[in-house]
Parts: C-alpha cells; sequence; structure tokens
C-alpha cells in the first residue's frame, strides 16, 4: 500500500512545451487537498473485418494531459515587488504580469492567443508526471473568515514522463495564508458609490476557453494549447435591502456595469487587491442565508472598451 501524496511544481516556459526543470526550492506549489490528473487519448478504431465477432483494440494517438482540482492559497511572496510563489500559474491562466520593484505585481488579463504556458511537475505518491505547454482556466473563490484560494486546471502536452522516482522535498513560501476579513469590499454601480453591501462570499470564475491547435509537424498531431476565447462571471450573495438602497432589478434591465474591488487589509508583501472594473448583471434570484434574506446574485465581466482586457486584475503589494 502507498499513502495518499501529491507534490505540485510550476515553472513558465521561455519556449513552448520545453521543459525549464522546476526545483522544489523555488517552484513548490502549496497546492491544498489532492488535484486530480487525466492521460487524454484518442483511440483510433481498426475497422478489419475479422472472421469473428469482436473488434481489434484501436491505435492509441493523441496523447495529453489535464491537471484539475488544483487549489492554492492566493497570497503574496512576503516582499513588495517580487512575485508571489503563484506567478506562473497566474501567467498561464491568460494574465500578464507588471512588476513595480519594491511596490507592487499587477496580473491583468490580455487576450494573445500564443499567450505564456507552463512545465507542471505533478506527483501522486512516489510517480511523476511531467506537463510541458500548459494553459488554463480558473477561478478566485473567497468566502468570509477563510483562506482566499486561486482554483484551477490545466490542459498540456504530454511530456512523455512518467516515471516512479523519489517523492520531493518542496519548499514553500513562508508568508501566511490570506484571509478574506477586513476586506474594504465595495460594489459601486457606474455613475454612483458604493453601496456597502454584507456579503459572505465572492466567486470569480474566468471562464477560459482552452482548445488545441493541430499541427501536422506536433507530437500527436498537436502544435499547442492556446485560450481562444472568455466568459468571466462573478457571482456573490449580498443581504437583502430596500430596493431604494440595492434595486438588482434595474441594474440587470439597464445593464449597468457595476466595479467590484476588495482590498483586505494585512501586511506589506502579503497584500491582495481585486479588481472588477464593470460587471452586468444576469436576472437576481431569491436567497435565503441562516433565514436572512439575501440576493443570489451572478454576472459577466466586461472589458471597457477604452482599454480593454480590464474585467479583472489581481495586485499583490
Amino acid at each position: 500500500m502507498e499513502k495518499i501524496k501529491s507534490a505540485l511544481f510550476a515553472k513558465i516556459e521561455t519556449v513552448y512545451g520545453t521543459d525549464p526543470t522546476p526545483v522544489e526550492a523555488t517552484d513548490a506549489i502549496e497546492a491544498y487537498d489532492q488535484p486530480s490528473f487525466e492521460l487524454v487519448t484518442d483511440p483510433k478504431a481498426r475497422t478489419v473485418p475479422i472472421s469473428t465477432f469482436g473488434e481489434l483494440a484501436p491505435l492509441i494517438v493523441g496523447k495529453s494531459y489535464k491537471l484539475g482540482g488544483i487549489k492554492v492559497p492566493l497570497k503574496g511572496s512576503g516582499a513588495a515587488g517580487t512575485a508571489p510563489r503563484i506567478a506562473p500559474l497566474l501567467r498561464a491562466l491568460g494574465f500578464a504580469q507588471t512588476i513595480v520593484a519594491t511596490v507592487s505585481v499587477s496580473y491583468a488579463l490580455h487576450s494573445i492567443f500564443e499567450g505564456e504556458s507552463v512545465t507542471l511537475y505533478f506527483w501522486f505518491g512516489g510517480t511523476k508526471h511531467i506537463l510541458t505547454g500548459c494553459v488554463g482556466s480558473g477561478k478566485l473563490s473567497l468566502q468570509a473568515g477563510e483562506v482566499m484560494f486561486l482554483e484551477c486546471d490545466f490542459t498540456g502536452k504530454y511530456g512523455g514522463t512518467i516515471s516512479d522516482v523519489t517523492f520531493p522535498s518542496p519548499i514553500f513560501e513562508t508568508t501566511v495564508q490570506q484571509i478574506w476579513d477586513t476586506a474594504l469590499f465595495k460594489f459601486t454601480p457606474a455613475g454612483g458609490s458604493d453601496l456597502g453591501l454584507i456579503v459572505t462570499k465572492l466567486d470569480i470564475d474566468l471562464g477560459n476557453e482552452v482548445n488545441p491547435r493541430p499541427d501536422a509537424n506536433g507530437v500527436s498531431g498537436i502544435g499547442r494549447y492556446y485560450i481562444s476565447d472568455r466568459k468571466t462571471k462573478v457571482s456573490l450573495d449580498p443581504e437583502k435591502v430596500a430596493l431604494s438602497s440595492l434595486n438588482p432589478y434595474t441594474l440587470h434591465e439597464a445593464q449597468t456595469l457595476i466595479a467590484i474591488e476588495t482590498k483586505p487589509t494585512g501586511t506589506a508583501g502579503n497584500l491582495v487587491e481585486i479588481v472588477v472594473a464593470g460587471v452586468s448583471l444576469d436576472a437576481p434570484k431569491a436567497g435565503n442565508r441562516n433565514n436572512v434574506a439575501t440576493w443570489d446574485l451572478s454576472g459577466q465581466c466586461r472589458p471597457i472598451i477604452a482599454a480593454g482586457n480590464n474585467e479583472l486584475t489581481i495586485v499583490f503589494k
């Protein structure tokens, strides 16, 4: 028998699909729970009319990997202006990184087909899997009084190596996990001011569409994986107040853009700010939180046309 254990290393690629060799001292990711992995193949039937019932075994082609259920704390590096350990994941989720030395590291969405990719080393017990050329989609998951998480799923090329090796000794960042409290949450309709809502959760789903780029020159006929589009969605659960303070019906009908931001307090080097430029609400639904009337609100993040790529920004300070 073998005890359940897993480890995850991540490092951004300089050349798509080329392993940059992540190491345990600088590239280990503090992943919660047990990520799930899947070898994805495209079996090709061998339609040979043999003399008996049944059919021949298929030819297995199109190998790629999916690594999902990656759940990591959304926290800083401990030094303002130094990228957090999860930076390779964010960059492979379609975020562009901007560093202001000793001040901040920000991540804003981009619209580049051939964006950055990451190599992942994943240990399931003593078995090591290498995934190269990975891109993916993810979700920010915030619950009042709980650790702030980034949850993500990646698809990448089959790295060609699955082997039993010594389980590593990962070295994680020493910064503490960020709790979503004293959150300075704001919900501000265009042309207005913050409504001062009470919420207990905020989920932001990137909604990236990941596709393979067919290429006869590529291994298994795949040149690369890329993000082809996104539909970023937000969901939250504010307490119901008088319509004069919050009228989700009129906000939905007018498709009024609503800015959302949260800037939990903390120490320099481990401050995380999340800013959504504009959300247009879906039709509202009634909710119930421990017998308190709430709204179940959701909506799509919209780019502000003057700039674009500003649906979501994450800043570490």
